[in-house]
């Protein structure tokens, strides 16, 4: 069974990715989502704005910056979203049916855990991800295939970025397709056609892997 696990941007909730969730399972029905929600707040502890890590300036997200630094609360994010794919193979899952998929930071967080992953998984996608951090795949991610999407006008997290994590990730040897969009309204915001993209994407990913 194909099993998405589903990452917030910052400030999201738990209710955050319900809309791609349901919008995913038109065209993937068999699929399960699953949403992990961050516990980072970069605000006081009672603000209800939750996310992954702090957030890096849009200036500043080159990880060969030599001003750039690992945001704080990064690795405790990568270990939740670690548990929750564990979780999901010690129920009878199989890595090369999980994908992740995250906006924004949760896009960050996406790319970060599948390079960090010891499985190779069936895909991460990302919409107005980016790279939070310098990691090397480890053998088994080397074969985890990535898919990032991007807005040219997204006035949040520039699209200059997604470039940058798509050519990173190639550097390093993993499959990596960049879909940019022309998108005027809400440029940083999960529109139906990405959600669409991803789930063709995943469908064919299901049926590359299934065809193995």
């Amino acid at each position: 069974m194909t099993q998405i696990i589903l990452l917030h941007g910052l400030g999201g909730d738990q209710n955050s990715m319900l809309p791609v969730a349901k919008r995913l399972n038109r065209s993937l029905p068999a699929a399960t989502c699953h949403a992990v929600v961050g516990d980072y707040r970069q605000y006081p502890p009672q603000s209800p704005e939750l996310g992954w890590f702090h957030p890096p300036s849009d200036s500043d997200r080159r990880v060969d910056s030599p001003t750039w630094v690992t945001p704080a609360h990064l690795e405790h994010s990568l270990g939740r979203v670690q548990q929750t794919i564990e979780r999901l193979i010690a129920d009878g899952g199989l890595a090369s049916q999980i994908f992740l998929l995250g906006h924004s930071q949760g896009g960050a967080i996406a790319i970060a855990a599948g390079l960090a992953c010891p499985y190779a998984l069936g895909g991460v996608c990302t919409i107005a991800g980016y790279l939070p951090a310098p990691l090397r795949p480890g053998q088994m991610a080397l074969s985890t295939p990535f898919f990032l999407q991007h807005v040219e006008q997204d006035p949040v997290v520039s699209a200059r970025w997604a470039r940058y994590a798509a050519d990173y990730l190639s550097e390093q040897a993993l499959s990596c397709e960049l879909k940019c969009w022309e998108i005027e309204t809400q440029s940083h915001a999960i529109h139906p056609r990405q959600i669409d993209a991803a789930a063709r994407w995943i469908t064919a990913r299901v049926s590359l892997n299934s065809g193995q």
